[in-house]
């Protein structure tokens, strides 16, 4: 889903204050059909006449209004909105934002195939402790299709402002799908460098995007074990000793 962009001070503009509120409209519903079609402000002249149905009766007049104020420029097959590409995203932006997205995706699969034996994902597929399931020992396989907040709630490390956690939720699988955000959850919980008490909460765990983030680094002794600080400090006293 896209959305057009308009000035918050666009009501107050000479030309539009001018128009009538079928006009108006008109204008409006022209910017949502340039945008969701990518034709970079072209509207043909079937559609500026026939299909924007949005003001009553004959839209004919409203056009001339566009016309005749600037905002549509008659061209060869139907109308120009002015300055279209100045104001709103053109095609060549919008595909190769949704080519980088899907890049993304693709970086994120890979690196969940990769990383199968520490986050539980082979090929898409999510093998995840999911409690409350009824579905063998606790295990279960997750797959792509359906996936929802409830399993992301269900594998995250900490349940905590859950409201929150499900608007962050809905915002990020816009651009990235279930199955990615789910995996690096689990990889984030099953992290044996995750500090509990430096935990993050699930919503800014979304907002951040921290399912790309690489593995946290180790805080750890050479024998892989967390250093005994107590014992590092005794060593420290027994030095200043001899």
């Amino acid at each position: 889903m896209g959305w057009v962009k308009l000035d918050d001070g666009v009501g107050e503009h000479p030309k539009i204050v001018a128009l009538t509120d079928s006009a108006f409209a008109l204008w409006v519903m022209g910017l949502a059909y340039c945008n969701r079609n990518l034709t970079d402000g072209f509207i043909p002249e079937r559609v500026g006449h026939g299909q924007l149905r949005y003001c009553d009766g004959n839209p004919t007049p409203f056009v001339r209004e566009l016309v005749d104020s600037g905002l549509w420029e008659p061209i060869l097959g139907g109308f120009a909105v002015h300055d279209f590409t100045e104001y709103q995203p053109s095609k060549a932006q919008v595909l190769a934002e949704r080519e980088a997205s899907r890049e993304r995706v693709r970086k994120h699969r890979g690196n969940a195939r990769s990383n199968d034996a520490s986050n539980g994902v082979t090929d898409g597929v999510t093998n995840a402790d999911v409690p409350g399931t009824g579905t063998g020992p606790g295990k279960v396989r997750v797959q792509g299709h359906g996936l929802g907040f409830g399993e992301f709630w269900a594998v995250f490390p900490i349940h905590r402002d859950k409201a929150a956690a499900k608007i962050a939720w809905d915002k990020a699988t816009q651009v990235t799908p279930a199955e990615v955000i789910i995996a690096g959850a689990i990889a984030y919980r099953d992290d044996p460098n995750r500090d509990p008490g430096k935990t993050k909460y699930a919503q800014g765990w979304l907002n951040g995007r921290r399912w790309e983030d690489d593995p946290i680094p180790a805080s750890r002794s050479g024998n892989g074990s967390r250093p005994d600080r107590s014992a590092i400090a005794l060593r420290r006293l027994q030095g200043k000793q001899a």
